[in-house]
């Protein structure tokens, strides 16, 4: 159960910081997808600070690690077309050795006139139905330079 409580609580940070947050806004008339290059440039390099205790960074070859609540987890990332995609190894948080589950989430990017960027949580860890209409404005702000997980991230064994 607390494996499945880990995972709930990591997407809920994801979902809230990316795409799914209770104020979620519209997509302005003037917002268009973003392009993989441009999608690839925020991630590649980058660590996702959802908050304190929930920090993701995307290396430029596609890996990313993931430590939520002291709790390591390895994965990839790719993108196509305006859509970056995130496939964590699971991770039993008692022995933090790998449990054999993965889960996916994909987050769809666009840019309006005036530069602002907004995130569509598309694709949900659990396969339940995204909202299409729910944006998030300036969920990049929370991608910063560089690793900043560091020493806090301790590779799971198998």
């Amino acid at each position: 159960m607390k494996n499945i409580n880990t995972v709930a609580l990591a997407s809920a940070v994801l979902a809230t910081a990316f795409g799914a947050s209770a104020f979620a806004d519209k997509l302005p008339k003037s917002g268009a997808a973003m392009s993989a290059a441009d999608v690839t440039a925020l991630y590649s390099d980058h660590t996702a600070v959802w908050s304190s205790t929930a920090l993701g960074y995307f290396a430029a070859d596609g890996t990313m690690k993931q430590w939520v609540q002291g709790t390591s987890k390895p994965g990839t990332w790719t993108v196509k077309n305006n859509e970056f995609c995130m496939e964590i190894k699971g991770v039993d948080t008692n022995t933090k050795k790998l449990n054999g589950k993965t889960f996916t989430e994909c987050f769809q990017w666009f840019k309006d006139d005036k530069n602002q960027t907004f995130s569509l949580y598309s694709k949900h860890w659990d396969d339940s139905k995204p909202d299409m209409t729910n944006y998030t404005s300036n969920a990049a702000k929370s991608l910063k330079p560089g690793d900043l997980i560091g020493a806090k991230y301790v590779a799971p064994q198998n």
